[in-house]
């Protein structure tokens, strides 16, 4: 249980790098 919990906020934690990311990536195309 508790190492499912720990691989939950891996996944959110990785979801949300990624997310920034391709922001990021948007960002320095559009301008």
């Amino acid at each position: 249980m508790l190492c499912d919990k720990l691989s939950q906020k891996k996944l959110i934690g990785s979801i949300i790098a990624l997310t920034i990311i391709v922001h990021v990536i948007i960002h320095l195309t559009l301008s």
